[in-house]
């Protein structure tokens, strides 16, 4: 991630955050082919492994078995999840300097990390329940009544996986590069725009901006 220091955010309640609300990553990996990229929910896990330290982050997922991109893991077990908050165009016509020029503000958060298959059964149920739990809670007590040959098809086309995070990077581009009035007019022309700038807005207002 290029990441200037004014746009870093050291805070990991605030990543963490970013990633319960925009769950839907971009998982890439490397393969002898190149780059691998899938569009997956990935989900905090709330239990931590027995040998990891109370710190640190993992997340959890899966992929469908005939996605070619989980067995390149067995030679280059590494990741890199991509997490996209809230973007939005932002126009010159909000500065009072009028040499200046169109930007994108965002909020993204990376989290870089090794790559641990679960295929057993048992691991790739609880991992599906993790996310169920996430999303979806009340489909637990249907998915548990359905017949075990239906659990174990739908489990057998899965490979589920963790991801350790080694690094958690937080890129929050909310104008700081511009005045404190520039970024007010931003700000306030956000509070009043859709639902991508009124959620930038809050950040602003969240990370004092």
């Amino acid at each position: 991630m290029y990441l200037p220091g004014q746009f870093a955010v050291d805070d990991r309640a605030a990543a963490l955050e970013i990633i319960r609300e925009y769950p839907f990553a971009l998982l890439i990996s490397t393969s002898e082919d190149g780059p691998m990229v899938t569009s997956v929910p990935l989900v905090i896990e709330t239990a931590a492994c027995a040998h990891a330290p109370a710190d640190a982050l993992t997340l959890l997922g899966h992929l469908a078995r005939g996605n070619p991109q989980w067995r390149a893991w067995s030679v280059g077990p590494v990741a890199l999840a991509v997490f996209r908050g809230p973007d939005a165009y932002v126009s010159p016509a909000r500065y009072a300097d009028r040499e200046a020029v169109p930007t994108w503000n965002y909020i993204a958060v990376e989290v870089n990390g090794t790559i641990e298959v679960l295929d057993e059964r048992a691991a790739k149920n609880a991992a599906q329940k993790a996310l169920i739990t996430e999303h979806d809670l009340p489909y637990i007590a249907q998915w548990q009544t359905l017949p075990p040959t239906y659990q174990n098809r739908m489990l057998d086309g899965i490979v589920a996986f963790r991801l350790h995070a080694r690094r958690v990077q937080a890129k929050f581009k909310l104008s700081q590069n511009r005045s404190a009035a520039d970024r007010a007019a931003v700000r306030q022309h956000q509070q009043e725009g859709n639902a991508n700038e009124r959620a930038l807005a809050r950040w602003m207002e969240r990370l004092g901006l």
